[in-house]
């Protein structure tokens, strides 16, 4: 067991040298949970069978169970590749397809309950980078001044790869409010600033029970849509690297699938419809 935690820390530095702080953090926590599935028997000499019981016990949801096999694929790789196994026990673990998800913008009624509640500038700050810019909890938590441009705010997501969004008229103001530095610093955290998860928890409590701070992102997402119908655009601007992704966030307007349909036109003469039928 011991040498397992020892080959953790050396995981840990390798996945730590491409993955981001949060990737990081996922992949070991599934290593230690295997570790503490596998009970008296090394990570190393569990077989294919063995972890797919591993990814059924960790839950229910597909994208969990995907999650989970991505992990068990990361460390399974970094074993082969320093010799600690001579083959690979997660090469034929079926892939995980999750379902693509409903979209779910918050509504206007909501968001502006939620601004009218908030006394700090930092609140109000946090929810119009969501709404108005698109941008994930992690992404909010990390903005500094120097992100912010003259038009538009430079912003770093998953992988590392940086994005630049458009500034909101609504939203420059806000920014024009903060000293240089972090916009939202924290001294009890080493990065300087505020953590992700604090800034989903603080968005979450001023939303209310069934909205989070991604729903804003979704309804930024939908809104961007809506007015622009460019799916490519609105990946770009969310910072997908799958369109697929993309469509997930976006909801489609109802009106616009009704004309999407009432476009459709039959073949058929004004006579013709008649003798099917078709005339109202």
């Amino acid at each position: 067991m011991e040498s397992f935690d020892e080959d953790l820390s050396l995981y840990n530095q390798w996945v730590t040298v491409y993955l981001r702080p949060t990737s990081v953090k996922n992949r070991i926590y599934y290593a230690r949970r295997l570790n503490a599935w596998a009970a008296d028997t090394s990570p190393w000499d569990l077989n294919p069978n063995q972890l797919v019981e591993f990814v059924l016990s960790c839950g229910k949801s597909p994208s969990t169970r995907k999650n989970a096999a991505d992990a068990l694929r990361s460390l399974y790789k970094w074993g082969l590749q320093t010799r600690r196994i001579v083959t690979d026990p997660t090469s034929g673990l079926p892939r995980i397809t999750v379902p693509r998800a409903v979209p779910k913008p918050a509504p206007a009624a909501t968001l502006k309950a939620a601004l009218a509640q908030c006394h700090r500038r930092i609140d109000v700050a946090m929810i119009l980078l969501a709404t108005l810019a698109g941008l994930r909890r992690a992404e909010i938590a990390q903005l500094h001044t120097h992100d912010i441009r003259d038009e538009a705010l430079r912003v770093t997501g998953k992988g590392g790869h940086e994005r630049m969004v458009p500034l909101h008229a609504d939203l420059q103001p806000i920014l024009n409010q903060f000293e240089t530095g972090f916009l939202f610093p924290s001294d009890k955290n080493p990065t300087g600033h505020m953590l992700p998860a604090s800034i989903g928890q603080r968005l979450g409590d001023i939303l209310g029970p069934g909205w989070s701070g991604h729903s804003l992102r979704h309804r930024f997402a939908t809104t961007a849509f809506e007015g622009t119908l460019d799916i490519l655009a609105v990946q770009q601007l969310l910072g997908h690297r799958n369109i697929n992704t993309t469509m997930g966030y976006t909801k489609v307007p109802v009106l616009h699938l009704h004309d999407a349909v009432s476009g459709i036109a039959l073949p058929v003469s004004t006579h013709e419809r008649d003798a099917l039928g078709l005339v109202p």
